[in-house]
Parts: structure tokens; C-alpha cells; sequence
């Protein structure tokens, strides 16, 4: 009697994933012309995410047995004009004093922790970065080439969808201590007025109702906001 191996039907699905090619999506290009609006959900997962910035046109274009390489488990992802940045609020995370992701001036500014030294954020702090050094002042601070772009995603919880926030730029850092190579990036949400409902039909905001909902439990638990001095 033969044991292991899981049966056929399990070893023909190993195979097929060992099969599966590998795209890198710093290698692909998001299609800006047909981004959500800022405001709308789109899924659960990061992968629904990419899809939208790629457009159906290039993921209809990849080959069945071709697979998008990202880390799926990361905050920043980079695309080939650009980045696309996760938020989970979802709570307060234990690891919050490491990385710190807060509302500012009423959700028109959000803070964002990265570490330097890892390569995919390293290269999204230099695109951030004026010629001189560290982003800082200013409140429109934005990349050093103007064909990429800063896309973000955000969602109340892990149960809740991804909402796309639009593109961002980045207003400085702040002054707290993150240790080793952490950092906090004060970003700008450059289509606030949108997410908030401005001109738009009169219906509620569920954007500021993160916002109010996170500032909420802030307040619960303690923790007191950034200081940007």
C-alpha cells in the first residue's frame, strides 16, 4: 500500500503551480487614464487593487499560466510608473508604535510608515525626496518625475473592502522616532475633495466616515496623534 503523496488530484495542482510564470509588477505599467473614481470599493484583496490600476486591457493580455510578482504581504508596492500604497486600519495594531498610519487635517493628510531599508520603499522615499535630502515643509512636495504616481488604498478593516483614495504626494515627514530605518511620511490626499463628497451629489462621505471612526478609536485607546512640530 502506498502512502503519501496526497493523491493524484493534489500532485496535478503542484505541478501546475511549479508551472506558473512569474511577472514582476515593478516591470508592468499602471493605465492612469482609467483609474476607479477616489471613493469607490473595489475588493478584499491587494490583487483586485493591481487589477485596477493595470486596466483590463493588460490583465486580459497576460497568459493563463502567468502569475503578477508583488508582495502581497507588504504596504508598498511598486508598479513601473509608480507605487501603490495598503492601509489597514482595521483597529489598533500591536505593533503601532513600529508602524503608524494616522488621519491628519481632517483625512486631507494621512501619515504613512516606511522602512528605508527595504529596497521597494527605499526607492518610493527617493522619488518623494527633493534633490537635498529627506521630503520636508511645504504641503506639496511631490516626486521628481512627473509621469509617476503615488496611488493609494485603504480600508476600515480586514473584513471591509479596499477603497481607492487617489494619488498622493508627500508634505514631509514627521518628528516622531521610529527607530532603525523607520520613518513616517505626512502625505497629502490630493483628491480629498472628492473622497469627501465636494461637488459631488450630497451623499455621505463613507471616506469620512473612516475617518471619523479611526479618530474614534484613537481617542479609546489612548493614543495620542503626531506631532508634526
Amino acid at each position: 500500500e502506498k502512502k503519501g503523496g496526497g493523491g493524484p488530484g493534489r500532485r496535478a495542482r503542484k505541478r501546475r503551480i511549479h508551472r506558473m510564470k512569474t511577472l514582476m509588477l515593478s516591470d508592468v505599467p499602471g493605465d492612469f487614464e482609467g483609474l476607479p473614481r477616489p471613493g469607490e470599493f473595489l475588493d478584499y484583496t491587494k490583487d483586485s487593487c493591481v487589477e485596477a490600476v493595470l486596466g483590463r486591457r493588460t490583465i486580459e493580455s497576460l497568459q493563463d499560466d502567468v502569475r503578477l510578482g508583488f508582495n502581497r504581504r507588504g504596504g508598498v508596492s511598486e508598479i513601473s510608473n509608480g507605487w501603490l500604497l495598503f492601509v489597514n486600519f482595521g483597529g489598533v495594531a500591536t505593533n503601532y508604535s513600529d508602524y503608524r498610519n494616522e488621519f491628519l487635517e481632517g483625512g486631507r493628510q494621512m501619515t504613512f510608515s516606511i522602512n528605508r531599508g527595504r529596497e521597494t520603499q527605499a526607492s518610493l522615499l527617493q522619488f518623494l525626496s527633493p534633490p537635498n535630502g529627506m521630503p520636508s515643509g511645504g504641503g506639496n512636495a511631490v516626486g521628481n518625475a512627473e509621469s509617476k504616481k503615488v496611488l493609494l488604498f485603504v480600508r476600515p478593516s480586514t473584513k471591509e473592502k479596499f477603497m481607492f483614495c487617489g494619488e498622493c504626494s508627500c508634505a514631509g515627514v514627521s518628528n516622531r522616532d521610529c527607530g532603525g530605518e523607520g520613518i513616517d511620511l505626512i502625505l497629502n490626499l490630493l483628491n480629498f475633495d472628492v473622497l469627501a463628497g465636494k461637488g459631488g451629489e450630497g451623499n455621505e462621505s463613507a471616506y469620512l466616515d473612516m475617518v471619523s471612526c479611526h479618530e474614534r478609536i484613537m481617542v479609546e485607546e489612548g493614543i495620542n496623534k503626531i506631532s508634526l512640530e
